[in-house]
């Protein structure tokens, strides 16, 4: 659930700030292996780019303030990255713990997967 939240957040950023003034670019979301079995999720675009020396934990924005705490859910860590466009790169270890597990038979409402 916080990884969906996360990737959620961030793409309603970038639609809502990266491209205001043109109205068009690209935004990027990639999910893959990182370091030591790491999984990064990646959300980039190529709008207006963060103000420099950009903090998030400073930011009264309440998007980037969730997608801090989904991270701390998750027990990973954040890195952002300006210029350009705008980077967002979230890395955790999958545990048990931070991600939930399908058991048993799905519910006749459910998806099976």
């Amino acid at each position: 659930m916080p990884c969906g939240l996360i990737v959620y957040e961030l793409v309603t950023n970038a639609l809502k700030y990266a491209f205001a003034d043109t109205g068009n670019g690209v935004l990027f979301i990639g999910l893959g292996m990182g370091k030591a079995a790491e999984l990064e999720i990646i959300v980039r675009d190529s709008g207006v780019g963060l103000p420099y020396e950009f903090d998030y934990r400073q930011d009264t924005s309440l998007g980037l303030r969730l997608v801090h705490t989904f991270v701390q859910q998750l027990r990973g860590t954040m890195e952002i990255i300006g210029g350009g466009g705008a980077e967002f790169k979230i890395c955790f270890t999958p545990t048990t713990t931070n991600l939930s597990k399908r058991r048993g038979t799905p519910n006749e409402n459910e998806p099976a997967f």
